[in-house]
């Protein structure tokens, strides 16, 4: 993720939010590891690397929960391991 031009590394999801009530049209939802800043009026710009998996639906809130930690860690290991 790049704001202002300067580089962050996330995760993103994009599309329906099955789990939570399936939407009309796909979202774009992105977690910046380790970030807390009001980013409304900033240019945001997002640079896709690699796809984990697939969307799905899960049986509960819990299990989507369960499974974001596990994308944020698969994220972050990503990172790690290259450059961006």
């Amino acid at each position: 993720t790049k704001i202002n031009g300067k580089k962050y590394p996330g995760i993103t999801n994009i599309g329906y939010n099955p789990t939570v009530g399936k939407t009309p049209e796909p979202r774009v939802e992105t977690y910046i590891f380790d970030f807390d800043e009001d980013l409304y009026g900033k240019t945001v710009e997002l640079c896709l690397y690699k796809q984990e998996r697939e969307e799905v639906k899960f049986d509960s809130l819990e299990k989507l929960k369960e499974q974001m930690q596990k994308d944020i860690v698969f994220g972050r290991e990503y990172f790690k391991n290259h450059e961006y």
